[in-house]
């Protein structure tokens, strides 16, 4: 194996990627400790801890270099939301929600609003009511969906809008996507 913090970042994201989670968290874990702020080596970390369930492993990871990826970077939100998952994933909702409005909330990229509407409509899937929260997010959407250029995140959109009690909105959105893949473009086979 490479002793080469990027190619030990690389190696280790795509050992992930085919599920050699063991081999690929030793590869990443290397990697970060060559360079403590590599926040994509930080973020691949907590996918593999999470998609190995092992929730408190994720925390400790983020806990023991907050300083290292909380702040500063364009990964930071992101990064907040794999620890909310694992808090959440450990029957933490009042940590969840602190978090989210201390990172998540008054979101302005798109990404950061997916971030956002997912922990969301996780917790309402977990029965939590996440008061006035889903209103605010909904509010935020609009500007971001102009142009119909990525399905997921309309999908988000929608949840946000279906979260707030905004049915009509959600079903506008899903038209005016429906509408959009019917109208011919140039290049594209004819629909019928």
């Amino acid at each position: 194996m490479t002793t080469d913090q990027h190619g030990l970042a690389v190696s280790g994201a795509g050992r992930a990627a085919v599920r050699h989670y063991d081999r690929a968290v030793d590869a990443l874990l290397r990697a970060v400790e060559l360079n403590r702020r590599d926040v994509w080596g930080i973020h691949a970390v907590a996918h593999t801890y999470e998609m190995q369930g092992r929730f408190g492993d994720g925390i400790r990871f983020l806990d023991e270099r907050v300083g290292d990826w909380s702040t500063g970077t364009f990964f930071n939100v992101h990064t907040w939301w794999h620890y909310t998952l694992y808090a959440l994933e450990r029957g933490e909702t009042g940590r969840v929600l602190d978090i989210y409005d201390a990172v998540l909330a008054g979101g302005e990229t798109a990404m950061q609003l997916l971030d956002a509407s997912a922990l969301l409509w996780r917790l309402y899937l977990e029965g939590v009511v996440p008061d006035g929260r889903w209103a605010a997010l909904a509010d935020a959407w609009p500007d971001k969906m102009d142009e119909a250029c990525h399905a997921f995140n309309d999908l988000h959109a929608v949840m946000a809008y279906v979260g707030a009690g905004r049915a009509g909105e959600a079903e506008r959105l899903i038209a005016a996507r429906e509408a959009y893949v019917r109208e011919p473009r140039p290049g594209s086979p004819t629909r019928r």
